[in-house]
């Protein structure tokens, strides 16, 4: 696994940055896999879990999404809890302007993450 500070440590110590949907769906094709981490405490029924960070520039800003993983048995390894995504980004709506709601952002953010290949990084390093 690729030693980085706690993922959800890194990301809060990030300064904040808002953009507008629109702008951040063209900047999250460029997220990159920055490091993966592996507790020592294990979730019951788990063969092991951990923290994994990804991040983009978008601007002149770092953008950072971290979050939790659970690997089940098998290769089988998932989000330990897809609404609680760590990350510096604010999003607002492209029309209105408005900062979107936490679920609403949490749905966007579940969505980029389902494309990037973040469970092959894990079972690699496993």
């Amino acid at each position: 696994m690729t030693a980085v500070a706690s993922p959800v440590r890194c990301v809060k110590s990030w300064a904040p940055v808002a953009a507008a949907m629109r702008r951040w769906q063209e900047s999250s094709a460029g997220l990159q896999h920055v490091g993966t981490t592996r507790s020592s405490h294990s979730i019951p029924g788990a063969r092991s879990c951990g923290q994994i960070l990804w991040a983009t520039e978008l601007g002149d800003c770092k953008v950072g999404l971290a979050w939790s993983w659970t690997c089940l048995h098998g290769d089988v390894v998932v989000m330990t809890d897809p609404m609680r995504v760590t990350t510096n980004l604010a999003l607002v709506d492209d029309e209105s302007g408005e900062p979107l709601s936490a679920s609403a952002l949490m749905c966007c953010l579940n969505g980029v993450i389902h494309s990037l290949p973040w469970q092959d990084k894990i079972r690699a390093a496993a």
